[in-house]
């Protein structure tokens, strides 16, 4: 099953990026830029972190804030020091992605709204492993790995 999350799809279609970089496939790396879809990544991450702790006043444990923060920075960072040219494909692969999950969204009949701001992620190493058992870990990716 693929992922509500949006970062959790640009994550992915980095890696695929990645490995494409790493073992030469050239198709991959020649039509999937993922700078673009990296900025978005951070930046909207950063966004919802910010709105989550400054309006809702989530609290969230500092080990488990850090490796998401970690894990949203590494992609942008990576990809801005191996694309040479950074504008090549990447409005284009940033569109289609969003195209994917939106259309992946009302296919599985969520609602981006409930899954952003309504929804109350998990904020601790313990919620997040509470979640992978619930019924609302089949969205998860992560969470076939525990």
């Amino acid at each position: 099953m693929f992922s509500k999350y949006v970062s959790h799809w640009l994550i992915v279609l980095f890696f695929i990026w990645f490995f494409g970089y790493i073992f030469k496939i050239n198709i991959i790396v020649e039509y999937i830029n993922p700078y673009y879809t990296n900025i978005l990544l951070l930046v909207g991450f950063a966004l919802l972190i910010l709105y989550n702790i400054f309006i809702k006043k989530y609290k969230y444990e500092y080990s488990y804030l850090l490796m998401k923060i970690i894990s949203h920075i590494i992609p942008l960072l990576i990809s801005y020091k191996l694309i040479k040219n950074k504008h090549n494909n990447s409005l284009q692969t940033l569109i289609i992605i969003c195209i994917l999950y939106l259309i992946y969204m009302n296919y599985i009949n969520k609602d981006i709204y409930y899954t952003y701001f309504v929804y109350k992620p998990p904020l601790n190493w313990n919620e997040y492993f509470k979640v992978c058992k619930s019924k609302e870990g089949i969205y998860i990716p992560y969470c076939v790995l525990f």
